[in-house]
């Protein structure tokens, strides 16, 4: 049997205190759409709520990041 993935392209909120487009995007969001963007313990925790296992976060040479899960 295949195990199914996901992979999303998001903004990581980083745990630092210095400038991140994404700690922008949140307060965008909050302020539109009542949304916000999430850290990589957040985003585990709503992925396992949906039945997956985060298993990597890839930082990339722009503001987004890859979020690899594995359903469990």
């Amino acid at each position: 049997m295949a195990a199914h993935a996901v992979l999303l392209v998001e903004f990581v909120i980083p745990r630092h205190g210095r400038e991140f487009l994404g700690k922008w995007m949140d307060l965008q969001m909050l302020l539109a759409a009542a949304g916000r963007e999430r850290t990589a313990d957040e985003y585990g925790q709503l992925l396992g709520r949906a039945g997956f296992r985060l298993t990597r976060v890839i930082e990339t040479a722009s503001p987004f990041s890859l979020l690899e899960a594995i359903a469990i």
